[in-house]
Protein backbone atom coordinates (compact mmCIF):
# COMPACT_ATOMS: atom_id res chain seq x y z
CA UNK A 1 0.00 0.00 0.00
CA UNK A 2 1.39 3.40 -1.02
CA UNK A 3 1.75 6.32 1.31
CA UNK A 4 -0.79 9.14 1.43
CA UNK A 5 1.65 11.38 -0.43
CA UNK A 6 2.01 8.82 -3.24
CA UNK A 7 -1.78 8.47 -3.51
CA UNK A 8 -2.25 12.23 -3.53
CA UNK A 9 0.43 12.64 -6.19
CA UNK A 10 -1.19 9.94 -8.32
CA UNK A 11 -4.63 11.56 -7.97
CA UNK A 12 -3.39 15.04 -8.93
CA UNK A 13 -1.29 13.70 -11.79
CA UNK A 14 -4.47 12.23 -13.32
CA UNK A 15 -5.88 15.76 -13.63
CA UNK A 16 -2.65 16.99 -15.14
CA UNK A 17 -2.54 14.07 -17.57
CA UNK A 18 -6.08 14.83 -18.81
CA UNK A 19 -5.05 18.36 -19.71
CA UNK A 20 -1.70 17.55 -21.31
CA UNK A 21 -3.00 14.55 -23.25
CA UNK A 22 -5.18 16.98 -25.22
CA UNK A 23 -2.24 19.18 -26.22
CA UNK A 24 0.53 18.88 -28.77
CA UNK A 25 4.13 19.74 -27.88
CA UNK A 26 6.10 21.70 -30.46
CA UNK A 27 9.82 22.39 -30.27
CA UNK A 28 10.40 26.04 -31.10
CA UNK A 29 14.15 26.35 -30.58
CA UNK A 30 17.13 24.23 -31.63
CA UNK A 31 18.55 21.94 -28.99
CA UNK A 32 21.93 20.85 -27.74
CA UNK A 33 22.98 19.08 -24.56
CA UNK A 34 23.57 22.29 -22.58
CA UNK A 35 20.56 24.33 -23.76
CA UNK A 36 17.41 22.30 -24.32
CA UNK A 37 14.99 23.79 -26.74
CA UNK A 38 11.98 25.87 -25.98
CA UNK A 39 8.66 24.05 -26.14
CA UNK A 40 5.09 25.16 -26.76
CA UNK A 41 1.98 23.23 -25.80
CA UNK A 42 -0.79 23.98 -28.29
CA UNK A 43 -4.41 22.94 -28.54
CA UNK A 44 -6.07 21.34 -31.58
CA UNK A 45 -6.54 24.76 -33.19
CA UNK A 46 -2.87 25.66 -32.80
CA UNK A 47 -3.38 28.16 -29.95
CA UNK A 48 -0.48 28.28 -27.49
CA UNK A 49 -1.56 27.25 -24.01
CA UNK A 50 1.82 26.95 -22.28
CA UNK A 51 5.49 27.49 -23.05
CA UNK A 52 8.69 26.15 -21.55
CA UNK A 53 11.65 28.45 -22.04
CA UNK A 54 15.33 27.58 -22.13
CA UNK A 55 15.87 28.70 -18.53
CA UNK A 56 13.31 26.31 -17.10
CA UNK A 57 10.27 28.53 -16.63
CA UNK A 58 6.83 27.19 -17.52
CA UNK A 59 4.79 30.12 -18.86
CA UNK A 60 0.99 30.08 -18.75
CA UNK A 61 -0.82 31.61 -21.73
CA UNK A 62 -4.34 30.24 -21.20
CA UNK A 63 -5.85 30.85 -17.76
CA UNK A 64 -8.84 28.55 -18.31
CA UNK A 65 -6.53 25.65 -19.09
CA UNK A 66 -4.42 26.55 -16.06
CA UNK A 67 -7.59 26.52 -13.94
CA UNK A 68 -8.23 22.96 -15.13
CA UNK A 69 -4.82 22.00 -13.80
CA UNK A 70 -5.53 23.67 -10.44
CA UNK A 71 -8.91 21.97 -9.99
CA UNK A 72 -7.62 18.70 -8.52
CA UNK A 73 -5.31 20.52 -6.11
CA UNK A 74 -8.12 22.79 -4.94
CA UNK A 75 -10.51 19.95 -4.13
CA UNK A 76 -7.71 18.27 -2.16
CA UNK A 77 -7.16 21.54 -0.22
CA UNK A 78 -3.55 21.87 -1.30
CA UNK A 79 -1.77 25.17 -1.01
CA UNK A 80 -0.78 27.02 -4.15
CA UNK A 81 2.87 26.22 -3.46
CA UNK A 82 2.05 22.50 -3.18
CA UNK A 83 0.11 22.67 -6.45
CA UNK A 84 3.02 24.33 -8.24
CA UNK A 85 5.49 21.80 -6.85
CA UNK A 86 3.30 18.91 -8.02
CA UNK A 87 2.85 20.43 -11.47
CA UNK A 88 6.58 21.01 -11.94
CA UNK A 89 7.28 17.47 -10.73
CA UNK A 90 4.71 16.05 -13.16
CA UNK A 91 6.05 18.00 -16.13
CA UNK A 92 9.66 17.09 -15.35
CA UNK A 93 8.68 13.41 -15.17
CA UNK A 94 6.45 13.36 -18.22
CA UNK A 95 8.75 15.38 -20.46
CA UNK A 96 12.11 14.23 -19.10
CA UNK A 97 13.25 13.12 -22.57
CA UNK A 98 12.43 16.53 -24.02
CA UNK A 99 13.80 18.63 -21.15
CA UNK A 100 16.89 16.59 -20.46
CA UNK A 101 18.32 16.06 -17.02
CA UNK A 102 20.40 19.25 -17.11
CA UNK A 103 17.48 21.64 -17.64
CA UNK A 104 14.38 20.61 -15.68
CA UNK A 105 11.57 23.05 -15.08
CA UNK A 106 12.21 25.27 -12.08
CA UNK A 107 9.21 27.53 -11.76
CA UNK A 108 5.93 28.72 -13.21
CA UNK A 109 5.25 32.12 -14.75
CA UNK A 110 1.54 32.82 -14.40
CA UNK A 111 1.22 36.48 -13.54
CA UNK A 112 -1.94 36.94 -15.60
CA UNK A 113 -4.03 34.26 -13.94
CA UNK A 114 -2.66 33.89 -10.44
CA UNK A 115 -5.81 33.78 -8.30
CA UNK A 116 -5.56 30.45 -6.52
Amino acid sequence: MGSKVDKLKSFIHKYFKKVFDGLTVISTYGSDSDHPYQMDWVDGDGHKMFERNTWGRFWVYDCEMYDQLKYGAKIMSLSYEEFQELLIDYLNERYSNEFGSKQPLKDIGNEYCDDY
